[in-house]
């Protein structure tokens, strides 16, 4: 999947992300997960973000050390 380090992501994206996975591993096998009910769906609104290297990369920043600097360059 990713392989950076430090890499830092939201609880509900991992979540997010974990069953968008499990949806393309159904979907390769000619199932999907609406064929079990008792599973959570993905929030297929969000998924595009995850696909773009680019928005990727972008989100691969240390959001407190961003903070710290916005906050010493007031």
């Amino acid at each position: 999947m990713f392989y950076f380090v430090d890499f830092q992501i939201e609880e509900h994206d991992l979540h997010n992300l974990c069953l968008l996975e499990v949806q393309e591993l159904l979907n390769s096998n000619g199932r999907a997960l609406t064929y079990y009910s008792c599973l959570p769906q993905p929030d297929l609104s969000n998924s595009f973000k995850f696909h773009n290297r680019l928005i990727v990369d972008e989100m691969n920043y240390d959001k407190e050390q961003m903070e710290k600097l916005h906050q010493s360059l007031l």
